[in-house]
């Protein structure tokens, strides 16, 4: 009886001819083992590497009969140095026989002791089940067991259940054992296996405690399988139950956002709860039983988005005119999150009296005239759909006068101005307030005191060598739309002239005869220090493109306005300073 250690190498080349018609050599067979004597706890060398092949190709192959008894216990292998281990006492004498690849063989055998050794047990166990509860027995054993000199039953076993390194069980010839977890958690198992020569060996196991009931079921549902935000939401677990005992009485908790925290354990099977975003939630419910063993359920729910009313906006093209103006509306700034803007409708109450003056429509834009002066808050509400709608608001002035005016539309970024024809010029009737949309590829600085909101009233201010875009000659269309242009210093004062003259600033003033509509959003500054805005709604300043003729006088001629002042004052200031704009149509 031994052990063979060796590496199988495939032999497919001998020849069943006879040899010696080739010219053949027969092998010497030769062999050593180390050590010469032993015991049955050893493994023996045995090196054939001083075989001599004899055959032309330098090839031999070995195979060995261990114990002598005419039975080969290997195929042919190249491999000359190989391990063997005896497990009964004796003597022995090993064959070797080596084949060359001409077909010649050679056997050699010598002579072997081996006593009587001894090697400690190799011990083995199995856990079932390898997971359970605080109520499950599990069961070890060790019947898998060996040892090299003895048989199973005459080895003991001792065991330590949780690896504290306390031994449990006394030592046994018992190879079963079985035990019940007073805790949950991950446990080290130990086997000690004694064979008759008191030799021993260890070996380790693992076994996962939980409070885990597997025939516990966990269930729940929510009522109603839909919603949104403004949903409350019942979750129910009624559903679930012990399959070992369908009457036992259950306790429930519950993980929920926000916190998702566990929830004190209650005998009431359901809750109720509102979800904040629109979005999917995990939501988890443990359930227990008399025996304190838990079980799980986990879930999602999907909230839906909520159906909301439009985002109402509108555009007016301009805020002030006058009995003659057509005022625009646009309501295309409107937008819904659930619907397409082409689905949207809306209708107007043009003068603020509660009463709707047009039926909802999907017409976007409208043009409405009011015969009598005064201030008037237009109400536009805007309906998607679902019928969900929501209402804004403006206000436009009008003025007794009867002024031609007109609106056009700057293309560069969408923004509506107003005009007024005062005598013979086309003027506009608001500020400019133009931006590009690409800073990097036109740059034009626009100021706004307090942010853009005050630019949408006021209008921008922009130094001279932008509104002007540095030409100073001909007729400058600087960064006014196309057909426009900046006012020349002969412009402006022809505008003086029409109104009446130098003292007669008050004209051109919000209500004014000449719907100029002139506001005072005085001017800004760039310093050390930073931005600086000075005489805001005391000033206002217009730039012409008119220059100095002095290269080193970096000046150009405005127009002023100073509040309760009815005196224009014209003059020359640094073209650094950021002046309001308006601009006046070129000549047909």
């Amino acid at each position: 009886m031994g052990k063979l250690i060796w590496l199988t190498v495939s032999l497919g080349i001998l020849s069943a001819c006879d040899p010696t018609d080739h010219g053949g050599i027969t092998p010497v067979a030769s062999y050593r083992i180390t050590p010469e004597s032993g015991k049955t706890t050893d493994t023996f060398r045995f090196d054939a590497s001083l075989t001599k092949p004899g055959a032309r190709s330098n090839k031999v192959y070995y195979r060995w009969d261990w114990n002598r008894d005419g039975i080969w216990d290997d195929e042919y292998s190249r491999l000359s140095v190989i391990g063997y281990r005896f497990y009964r006492k004796g003597t022995y004498n090993p064959v070797l026989e080596v084949i060359n690849s001409d077909g010649l063989r050679d056997t050699i055998s010598l002579q072997l002791t081996v006593s009587q050794g001894y090697s400690a047990p190799h011990p083995a166990f199995t856990i079932n089940p390898e997971t359970g509860n605080l109520k499950t027995r599990f069961l070890f054993d060790a019947s898998g067991s060996k040892d090299d000199e003895d048989s199973i039953s005459q080895l003991r076993f001792m065991w330590d259940f949780t690896g504290n390194g306390s031994w449990d069980t006394p030592l046994s010839a018992n190879n079963t054992a079985s035990n019940y977890y007073q805790d949950t958690g991950k446990f080290e198992v130990a086997l000690e296996a004694v064979d008759p020569q008191n030799m021993r060996r260890t070996v380790i196991g693992r076994v996962w405690v939980t409070n885990i009931n597997s025939r516990l079921v966990a269930d729940f549902y929510w009522t109603p399988e839909y919603g949104t935000t403004t949903t409350e939401f019942i979750l129910n677990a009624s559903a679930s139950h012990n399959l070992d005992d369908s009457q036992a009485l259950l306790r429930y908790s519950w993980k929920l956002p926000p916190e998702y925290n566990w929830t004190e354990w209650t005998f009431e099977p359901d809750t109720s709860i509102l979800f904040e975003r629109e979005a999917p939630y995990d939501l988890e419910l443990r359930v227990m039983d008399t025996a304190s063993l838990v079980n799980y359920c986990k879930k999602t729910i999907r909230i839906y988005h909520q159906n909301l009313p439009p985002n109402p906006k509108f555009l007016i093209g301009c805020r002030r005119g006058n009995i003659r103006t057509q005022f625009f509306f646009n309501s295309w700034p409107t937008l819904d999150p659930e619907s397409l803007p082409t689905t949207l409708e809306v209708r107007w109450d043009f003068n603020g009296d509660e009463k709707w003056d047009t039926e909802y429509s999907k017409e976007r834009t409208i043009y409405h005239n009011y015969p009598e002066s005064g201030t008037y808050k237009v109400y536009m509400e805007a309906r998607d759909p679902e019928g969900l709608s929501d209402t804004t608001a403006q206000f436009v002035e009008v003025s007794p006068w009867t002024n031609e005016t007109g609106l056009i539309y700057d293309q560069r970024d969408g923004q509506y101005y107003g005009t007024v024809k005062i005598g013979e010029q086309w003027w506009m009737s608001q500020n400019l307030n133009f931006a590009p949309y690409d800073p990097n590829k036109d740059v034009v600085e626009k100021l706004c005191y307090w942010g853009g909101k005050w630019c949408d009233v006021m209008g921008g201010l922009y130094n001279c060598y932008h509104a002007t875009r540095e030409d100073f000659y001909g007729e400058v269309r600087g960064i006014c739309p196309s057909g426009w242009h900046i006012p020349s210093r002969k412009e402006l004062e022809s505008l003086v002239n029409t109104v009446g003259g130098w003292d007669q600033a008050d004209k051109l003033l919000p209500g004014g005869p000449t719907d100029f509509n002139a506001l005072y959003a005085g001017y800004g500054e760039k310093t050390s220090h930073g931005l600086s805005f000075s005489w805001i709604n005391y000033a206002t300043y217009f730039w012409s493109f008119n220059k100095m003729s002095d290269p080193y006088a970096p000046n150009s001629w405005n127009l002023t306005l100073i509040k309760g002042e009815k005196k224009f004052y014209p003059g020359w200031s640094d073209m650094k300073y950021y002046y309001s704009v308006r601009c006046v149509k070129n000549d047909e």
